[in-house]
């Protein structure tokens, strides 16, 4: 099968999506309350409500932040050197890695870093827009400088779409025991592709687990098949 570029790692950063709303339903409700006050229930969310949905489009720079599908990167070659950089010397053709698993738990730029925290990127609690800093920087989960990652913009315009959707039609639930207590799945087990993959040097995505996903209401359906055939017209 051919694979799209970018395809693998979408489909991975939506699982990672099910994976914190499990983990973390009061990020869930409170984003799906955002979605009810600024779309309403008659109608899916589109790419012109995102300015106006800032919790929710922080929930996906979150998801970059603290679960990067390719931790290390797309590996660079210096074409000059030497050179010294905090006192390490790189020689002309050196292989350079990045860590963004590391640089999104850096503690000086993210304090509590392992946690799920939307609203680090917003401006306030509230959440009523992107801070200053969040809107001056671009997630550094796709690269950086002239080797940036040419489809970031769609990426990021993508996954806001998908888990807009996904929050305004369904409930994402763990499931129970015998006793009634939810069966959480882990946080952090997740599956190594190894250092050479078919499309990054490390896809990282969650080991496979079990949730309930179920409409938030009975017309959902209808609502998204009514989007459908306007998509088709």
């Amino acid at each position: 099968m051919i694979q799209v570029p970018g395809m693998a790692q979408t489909a991975g950063m939506l699982t990672v999506f099910v994976l914190m709303m499990l983990w973390h339903p009061d990020v869930m409700r409170r984003a799906q309350a955002e979605l009810d006050t600024v779309v309403g229930r008659e109608r899916l969310p589109t790419l012109v409500d995102e300015d106006n949905l800032p919790y929710t489009a922080a929930i996906v720079r979150e998801l970059l932040r603290l679960w990067p599908i390719a931790p290390l990167g797309l590996p660079r070659s210096t074409c000059e050197g030497p050179a010294e950089l905090t006192r390490t010397c790189f020689t002309q053709g050196a292989t350079i890695m990045m860590n963004l698993w590391a640089m999104g738990r850096n503690p000086l730029e993210f304090p509590d870093p392992d946690a799920f925290r939307p609203e680090r990127f917003l401006d306030d609690e509230s959440g009523t827009n992107f801070s200053q800093k969040t809107k001056m920087q671009k997630p550094f989960a796709f690269g950086f400088g002239r080797r940036v990652c040419p489809g970031r913009s769609v990426a990021m315009r993508t996954l806001f779409i998908d888990i807009a959707c996904m929050l305004w039609a369904l409930d994402i639930h763990s499931l129970e025991d015998e006793h009634g207590k939810p069966v959480l799945p882990s946080r952090t087990a997740c599956v190594d592709d190894g250092l050479v993959t078919r499309l990054t040097p490390l896809d990282r995505t969650p080991v496979p687990f079990k949730c309930s996903i179920r409409p938030r209401s009975p017309d959902v359906r209808d609502v998204v098949e009514a989007a459908k055939q306007g998509m088709n017209v």
